[in-house]
């Protein structure tokens, strides 16, 4: 879900972004979301290495992909705003 909407944005392109950005900047969110996906990155490895059908595993690889996106994207986001000037 987008945070703006056509034509709603005085400043260009720059200021748009997405929820979940918006989100990221909050560092207890973060610090839970992260202990979340480490959790589940876990759990599925652990499905993944016991076997299992071809099917099963060709699907939690898909999710795993996900969360290791999702956690690229937090760590992204908590990059960049450690790289923000703080405001007074």
């Amino acid at each position: 879900m987008l945070n703006s909407k056509k034509g709603d944005n005085p400043k260009g392109p720059e200021s748009f972004g997405f929820d979940l950005e918006n989100r990221l900047c909050d560092k207890a969110y973060t610090k839970k979301l992260d202990k979340h996906i480490n959790d589940q990155v876990e759990l599925i490895k652990d499905f993944q290495r016991k076997g299992g059908s071809k099917e099963e595993y060709e699907r939690l690889a898909h999710v795993l992909n996900g969360y290791i996106g999702l956690q690229k994207v937090s760590k992204r986001c908590e990059m960049q705003s450690m790289m923000k000037p703080k405001s007074k």
